[in-house]
């Protein structure tokens, strides 16, 4: 076994490591990798350090490790393609080498790195869009050109009459497997949507229907797709959301098949919001997913940035700051602790399929307060009748239930957190009133909240 005081010699842990994976002792060295993996930056110097001693297996074991425990620590991504690539792991220094490059989107040595890579592996379809950034960066240079020249020229023609404005959707159509192999002169394609984010095709052809999602690149944080990623794969394996069939975890390029149902479902349906509690159950109760979401961490600076004002639409802002300091206290001193999320619970994104509900974009799933997400939720059913109080009653077993109260302070505090934004957003662009609107809906339910006596039950029936 390990202690705390193993990873104070980084030549003595790496020398022990190594011995280990020598002797076929892989329990032993994976014990030691595994424990390591938790102790910040010191993984990336063992493995560096394994490295410049040639022993490229033992670095391989302790980065892969340290990736599975944490995908953002800088450096890591290009120290594992190194050491997969050096003991022939060919697929997994190629996804290494994509990390590093998302991690790194403006150096251009990253990206002809993977291209040239897959062009020497063959795979000249895949190297596209590298090429492409690889231009991108340095335009005065002509190997990146004349490569990419070359990786077009190989391609078959599209499909006919299709408008490939998008190259995005081009380059997609060649290198991913899925698509790649449906014959072009038999495919229909079909935007479906587009925003500041994400652009999405239905893709039909003889062998079924796919949707491929365009993801904006690069992302704030470069190991966001890769946390995504295996999120959507854990809710695909326990039924819960479609098949990713492909996913780049370095620009986001998502394909899966087409999920044929009905899209969103009724809030005012007592049968509907009994299903969804069913799902939401199923989903809380799973093994971790990767990352954390918390959406209260940006609201701290964004008040500091909305201290003072008075904006005409909102004029008791302080007074509310203060009462929702009041929720938010009785939120966190009885929290239920994290549970894997889905995060964005729009009836938009809840799908009726033949095999049950699932639900799809899966961008911002998460460990975070799964009161809170029920709590989301809340805030979209119909306060007609008993909808609400049945649908917590589904979920928690009872509408009294102490985390039932939790899930009502929650949308409260939701709501809020969207006048803040909202105020904020007043601020630095002025020209778009549609956050004021949509702050001025948040607002209207923070009253009724208020009034309805639904916030002042919450916080007594918050401490059972």
């Amino acid at each position: 076994m390990t202690d705390a005081s193993d990873f104070a010699d980084t030549p003595v842990l790496a020398q022990r490591i190594a011995l280990a994976t020598q002797a076929g002792r892989m329990d032993q060295a994976g014990e030691l990798a595994k424990a390591l993996a938790v102790q910040g930056r010191a993984p990336v110097r063992v493995a560096r350090a394994l490295l410049d001693q040639g022993l490229d297996s033992a670095a391989c074991l302790v980065l892969d490790h340290l990736m599975d425990h944490d995908s953002h620590v800088r450096g890591a991504a290009a120290l594992q393609a190194k050491a997969c690539l050096g003991v022939g792991r060919v697929e997994a220094g190629l996804e290494a080498l994509a990390l590093a490059a998302a991690e790194n989107p403006d150096d251009p040595a990253a990206a002809a790195a993977l291209a040239r890579l897959l062009i020497d592996l063959g795979r000249w379809a895949e190297a596209v869009p590298w090429l492409r950034r690889w231009v991108a960066l340095v335009p005065a240079e002509p190997e990146p050109e004349s490569l990419l020249g070359q990786a077009l020229s190989l391609r078959r023609p599209p499909p006919p009459g299709a408008e490939l404005d998008d190259v995005r959707l081009a380059d997609a159509l060649y290198r991913v497997p899925v698509l790649a192999a449906q014959p072009f002169d038999r495919l229909r394609l079909t935007r479906l949507t587009g925003g500041n984010v994400n652009v999405v095709y239905r893709v039909d052809g003889p062998s079924g229907s796919f949707v491929v999602r365009l993801a904006k690149y690069p992302r704030q944080r470069w190991d966001a797709y890769i946390e995504e990623r295996a999120n959507l794969r854990q809710a695909h394996a326990r039924r819960l959301a479609p098949e990713p069939l492909y996913m780049d975890i370095a620009d986001g390029t998502l394909v899966m098949p087409f999920v044929v149902g009905k899209a969103g479902g009724s809030m005012n349906d007592p049968a509907f919001l009994a299903r969804v509690a069913d799902f939401f159950r199923r989903l809380h109760a799973g093994p971790d997913f990767r990352g954390r979401f918390d959406p209260l961490v940006p609201l701290d600076w964004r008040e500091e940035r909305v201290a003072g004002l008075v904006p005409d639409w909102v004029p008791d802002l302080a007074a509310l700051r203060a009462a929702m300091a009041e929720i938010r206290a009785a939120l966190a001193a009885t929290a239920p602790g994290f549970a894997p999320c889905h995060n964005d619970p729009i009836i938009g994104n809840f799908i009726d399929s033949r095999d049950g509900l699932v639900m799809i974009d899966w961008q911002t799933a998460a460990m975070a307060d799964p009161d809170g997400e029920i709590g989301a939720f809340l805030a979209r059913i119909s306060r007609a009748g008993t909808l609400r109080d049945d649908f917590l009653a589904a979920f928690y077993g009872h509408a009294d239930h102490p985390r039932a109260h939790r899930a009502r302070l929650w949308e409260c505090m939701a709501r809020y957190v969207e006048i803040v934004e909202a105020v904020q957003m007043g601020i630095d662009d002025p020209a778009d009133t549609g956050w004021i609107d949509h702050g001025k809906l948040a607002l209207d339910t923070v009253r009724l909240l208020q009034d309805d006596g639904t916030v002042s039950r919450g916080l007594v029936g918050v401490k059972g």
